[in-house]
């Protein structure tokens, strides 16, 4: 069963009434603007002038600390914070989605361009951007997107678990009749029946994350390159990837996890704590700050002991749990600027989503998506 997906699960956490915070030296407005589901809050406009690349330190959920690194994402790992905090900094899906607190397509950072429909809405051509690259120098090819198809399809067949995404007989892999790629940039999906464009865009085609195959494809570590598309070689290639993806030890050392098309690759990692760091990819594509700064993640052990790093602002991005939300202009005049929802609570506790310090974030590389946490390091 299809667990709830990245955008989802922020939508979920806002609809909890517990606040976001982003503390910034000079807010460019006060004004509320309000998104889905009651949700409210302003991502600060760009800074002028000249800005300088730091560390940006954030909180991580208790518990919270990734589990999985594998851009094929467990139904498992998708507990923690893997995909939006942790996977999507490294290896982007197919299509951005959330703009602010709006779930919109960011075309911008997107690595392809919008999807063409044809055949009745049965088939679906893609076009992959020219201006994203391998942190390797190679260029993401159409084959890339189907070497992820493939690995999906050996892995939900094996457990449907092994894809948090998949949904027995709906979408990506089981409706799908084939995928072709008939140039380098370019990638067809072919369904068995028609689907809604709409909706395979918004929950399928932005679910798929292209991965390396140049340097992944492969069944041991400095193995031969196999031909994944030969399901025999697919699975010997899941079972190796998963097992290192199991690896957290490893996550910062192994040269798999170092080819990346994100804006960030991993640098050191404590498999005990969840503690990482991620530094810039200066071959990444997208849209950037000129000057981009690393990103911390700071576990704690309680929402408590990280209301407290927020209350002595020693944690650059931080939430505000539901027991605090009274403090929230407390919070606010210390520096922060919260951002919260006003819908009904889905749960009882939990945070909405978490922001960035934009005195120190500000020159940052957009270092999550939006409705997860406002990118005023990628504008200010």
């Amino acid at each position: 069963m299809r667990v709830a997906r990245p955008r989802l699960t922020i939508t979920a956490l806002a609809l909890t009434g517990a606040a976001a915070m982003t503390a910034c030296s000079a807010a460019s407005s006060t004004t509320q603007q309000t998104g889905p589901g009651g949700s409210f809050g302003t991502i600060p406009a760009a800074a002028a002038g000249q800005q300088h690349g730091g560390t940006v330190t954030w909180a991580e959920f208790p518990g919270g600390g990734p589990t999985w690194i594998l851009p094929i994402t467990t139904s498992a790992a998708f507990a923690a914070s893997d995909v939006n905090q942790f996977d999507f900094q490294m290896w982007r899906p197919l299509y951005w989605f959330d703009n602010g607190v709006q779930p919109v397509e960011t075309p911008a950072m997107s690595l392809a361009y919008a999807p063409r429909w044809s055949n009745g809405d049965r088939t679906v051509t893609i076009t992959l951007k020219s201006t994203y690259l391998w942190s390797d120098g190679r260029p993401i090819s159409s084959r890339d997107v189907l070497f992820f198809y493939d690995e999906v399809k050996v892995a939900t067949s094996e457990d449907p678990a092994n894809w948090g995404f998949y949904t027995p007989g709906l979408g990506i892999p089981d409706e799908v009749a084939s995928v072709t790629t008939p140039t380098a940039s370019t990638v067809v999906f072919t369904m068995k029946k028609p689907v809604n464009p709409e909706w395979f865009l918004d929950d399928e085609l932005d679910a798929i994350s292209p991965m390396p195959a140049h340097a992944w494809a492969r069944a041991s570590e400095g193995g031969p390159i196999l031909d994944f598309t030969v399901a025999a070689n697919a699975a010997r290639i899941y079972k190796f990837l998963s097992k290192e993806s199991m690896s957290l030890t490893t996550y910062a050392t192994s040269p798999l996890w170092q080819v990346v098309d994100g804006p960030y690759r991993l640098t050191s990692f404590d498999g005990s704590t969840g503690a990482y760091t991620l530094t810039p990819n200066h071959s990444y594509g997208g849209p950037h700050a000129a000057q981009v700064s690393a990103l911390q993640a700071v576990p704690f052990t309680s929402v408590q002991a990280e209301f407290d790093a927020v209350r002595t602002g020693s944690i650059d991005v931080g939430y505000l749990p539901l027991i605090d939300i009274s403090q929230a202009k407390t919070v606010e005049s210390g520096g922060y600027l919260a951002a919260a929802s006003s819908a009904a609570a889905a749960s009882s506790s939990g945070p909405v989503a978490a922001a960035a310090r934009c005195q120190a974030a500000r020159s940052a590389s957009r270092p999550v998506r939006a409705s997860a946490r406002a990118r005023c390091a990628a504008r200010r």
